[in-house]
């Protein structure tokens, strides 16, 4: 008759489990071939319990979070980099700041957006009979203003002098130089010159603002046109700027 042995339970050391001199838990069976321990090891007595932070608990891993994410380093931050377009590096055409208001001259092949009132009278007078390119809203309206009180300040002086302006019966508008004397003559003389200094810049900046604004300079004789002639061409005139204007560069 054959006895059977009674099965061995996980005490029995005839089991091999858990080996000689441990207790029911084993690090080194328990330990996993990828890292530590899965579970955190028994605690000593008056060991306080561990947590995610504690190493032991094998938790978080190097450079990671509390949550697994990665921890984060300023120094190791790399700026994306941006593809250069077909011509180069991603830039513009040679505008700078200037289209945004305040910057540099752009270069006299260019429109200035942005130009101040000096900028703007000394520029129109670089480009004197300039009547290619482009000039933008601002070069325009800015140098009308600074003739426009340039006028008026010759006319002040002209009238402070004595000069009696009137109108004819035609509506024709007529000085006698002869209530003035000869400062009224030479203010009235620097009123002219003046006006047929500024007569070809003034035309080509007109000429010039057309363009920037895509269309032809020779739209300029709208000016003869009684009433409906000089309202239209205030309009072509605050129009703003458009690319295809470029065609108009030389």
């Amino acid at each position: 008759m054959t006895i059977n042995p009674p099965p061995l339970t996980p005490d029995d050391p005839q089991s091999g489990w858990p080996p000689s001199g441990e207790g029911f838990y084993s690090p080194q069976a328990d330990q996993g071939q990828y890292g530590p321990p899965r579970y955190p090891p028994p605690l000593a007595p008056g060991q306080p319990p561990a947590g995610p932070g504690d190493p032991q608990f094998g938790w978080p891993l190097p450079g990671q979070g509390s949550y697994g994410q990665q921890s984060y380093n300023p120094s190791a931050y790399i700026p994306p980099q941006y593809p250069s377009t077909a011509y180069g590096s991603p830039q513009t055409a040679p505008r700078p700041k200037s289209w945004s208001g305040s910057a540099a001259d752009p270069g006299l092949g260019w429109p200035w957006p942005g130009i101040g009132l000096t900028a703007a009278f000394k520029r129109a007078f670089k480009k004197y009979g300039t009547f290619s390119g482009r000039a933008s809203r601002s070069e325009y309206w800015w140098f009308a203003v600074a003739i426009g009180l340039i006028n008026l300040f010759l006319l002040a002086l002209v009238m402070a002098t004595g000069v009696e302006i009137y109108r004819d019966y035609s509506g024709q508008l007529h000085t006698d130089l002869r209530t003035g004397g000869g400062l009224g003559q030479l203010a009235v003389s620097l009123l002219v010159l003046f006006s047929l200094v500024t007569f070809v810049p003034s035309l080509a900046l007109l000429w010039r603002r057309l363009h920037d604004a895509n269309l032809s300079g020779f739209l300029y004789l709208l000016y003869f046109v009684p009433i409906a002639g000089p309202i239209v061409m205030l309009v072509f005139l605050l129009l703003p700027s458009t690319a295809e204007g470029a065609r108009f560069d030389r």
